[in-house]
């Protein structure tokens, strides 16, 4: 076996958070031979990391075909002996490579079939039968062609056989957020979203409670991706005369944790869809590391995280009445909402962050390559 590991991701970007900064530089610093495939305009090397190029796709027919067609043909060629996918789309490329004698771990970041009950581009009346028919082919590859499964939340994992299964949670890397100073007297009188910006995310409800409070002279900073053009077009057509609503776009790492550092209260309001409800974004624990109160839905799993651990509110996502009555209260009251983000910043370092995390991948690693 010659010990060579390769990532692949249709559909991340080469320094996504989860798949390079904490999953290969974690391994890659533990001494294993691991490299990226991944859609990009050049091959390369980030970190002491080979990153392998497939031209970028058009659109997601493209992307399910003749990438896949295209990873699978570098990926003879590079010729792993470990191939760790991140992608649903690439399920049957990944299915493939087991037959040629890969090994293969399936990192599984969401509960697909959930999540396909939510694409809203998908006609309603074949969304429940795509669902349930990803759900018996993703049991079917798991059992007889993959090797290890990758759950990225307590709830993904029950899909998915104890035996193969290990959680890795997408928590926070300490040092990378606890460098920046917390002082939350000289924070400016603002709040922030982060992260892809779509109807199911809460933008529409975000804009309508900003609406109610736009008299306190409060900024709102949206940074990340839209979910299409047609979204985009109408929010900054919506937004463009407001000095108080601020674009940011996609940020570069260390950009985005400037802003986060301004800001006295974080967003994370999904709308109550079936994925969703049981999901942690990576987001809300990057806030509560800064040391910023966070402002989350009203689900089972994220009240406890929030309230019982007093590092911010909860609210209806539904609801821009009380999304606005909820940030009105944080921002007037500067030293609840300081407390509540030093109890952020303690909880992160006692149990929801990456140092722990990568303990159980690096493990995982090895009993693969030692069976």
């Amino acid at each position: 076996m010659n010990n060579k590991i390769l990532h692949i991701t249709t559909a991340h970007k080469k320094n996504d958070i989860r798949i390079f900064q904490k999953e290969m530089l974690s391994l890659h610093k533990s001494g294993f031979n691991i490299s990226l495939i991944v859609q990009n305009d050049k091959d390369e090397n980030i970190d002491g990391i080979n990153i392998y190029s497939v031209p970028h796709s058009r659109n997601r027919f493209d992307r399910f075909i003749f990438t896949n067609i295209r990873i699978i043909y570098r990926v003879i060629k590079i010729n792993p002996s470990i191939c760790h996918f991140h992608d649903p789309d690439f399920i049957f490329g990944a299915v493939f490579l087991s037959i040629l004698g890969k090994k293969i771990i399936y990192d599984v970041h969401e509960d697909v079939p959930k999540q396909i009950m939510s694409k809203y581009w998908i006609p309603s009346i074949l969304r429940r039968f795509i669902s349930i028919s990803f759900n018996i082919v993703e049991k079917f590859c798991v059992k007889f062609f993959f090797t290890s499964i990758i759950a990225a939340t307590d709830s993904i994992s029950k899909n998915f056989p104890d035996y193969k299964t290990v959680v890795i949670n997408n928590y926070p890397i300490i040092n990378d957020l606890t460098q920046i100073n917390q002082d939350y007297k000289n924070k400016e009188n603002s709040i922030i979203y982060i992260g892809g910006i779509s109807i199911i995310r809460g933008i529409y409800e975000i804009l309508d409670a900003f609406e109610k409070i736009k008299e306190q002279g409060v900024k709102l900073y949206l940074a990340g991706s839209f979910e299409n053009e047609n979204l985009k077009n109408e929010i900054l057509n919506r937004i463009k005369n407001n000095k108080n609503i601020v674009y940011l776009g996609f940020l570069e790492r260390k950009e985005l944790l400037k802003y986060i550092k301004k800001s006295q209260l974080g967003l994370v309001l999904f709308h109550p869809e079936q994925n969703h409800i049981e999901a942690s974004p990576n987001k809300m624990f990057e806030y509560m590391s800064l040391g910023v109160p966070v402002l989350a839905s009203d689900f089972p799993l994220w009240l406890e995280i929030i309230s019982k651990n007093q590092c911010g509110v909860n609210a209806n996502p539904l609801d821009p009445n009380e999304i606005a009555s909820q940030i009105t209260q944080l921002i007037s009251d500067p030293q609840k909402a300081f407390e509540l983000g030093q109890n952020g910043i303690r909880v992160v370092n006692e149990k929801f962050n990456w140092n722990i995390e990568e303990k159980k991948i690096i493990k995982l690693y090895e009993n693969i390559i030692n069976v």
